[in-house]
């Protein structure tokens, strides 16, 4: 971030940084989606 003066988008720009970005939000949202539907189907149910 120092070198890229505060600049997000020096992430996004390397297709290596980019994937691992990609794979992690995808680990992320498999982990938290089980929850999303459980608590749905709680209250659906009541």
């Amino acid at each position: 971030m120092l070198l890229a003066d505060g600049d997000f988008t020096v992430f996004l720009r390397r297709p290596i940084s980019a994937t691992l970005l990609a794979i992690v939000a995808i680990l992320f949202l498999l982990m938290v989606f089980p929850a999303i539907r459980r608590s749905r189907k709680e209250a659906l149910g009541e």
